[in-house]
């Protein structure tokens, strides 16, 4: 754990929280998931400085 995280995000969201909500059906539909799935790489943004290797992984997985 990151102590400063929590205090920095304030809608923390990640893929193992998105597969949990995924196979409990709490997607309604395709556009909630993306939803989750940009709030997740805006938070990598925010959170880890551009040059970073979490941030250059957001700006990968944006791509997609």
């Amino acid at each position: 754990d990151i102590p400063t995280y929590y205090e920095v995000i304030k809608k923390p969201m990640d893929m193992s929280t998105m597969r949990k909500k995924l196979d409990a059906g709490e997607y309604p539909n395709a556009t909630k998931f993306f939803e989750d799935f940009k709030l997740m790489i805006w938070n990598y943004f925010i959170f880890n400085p551009l040059g970073t290797h979490v941030n250059q992984a957001g700006i990968d997985l944006q791509r997609l």
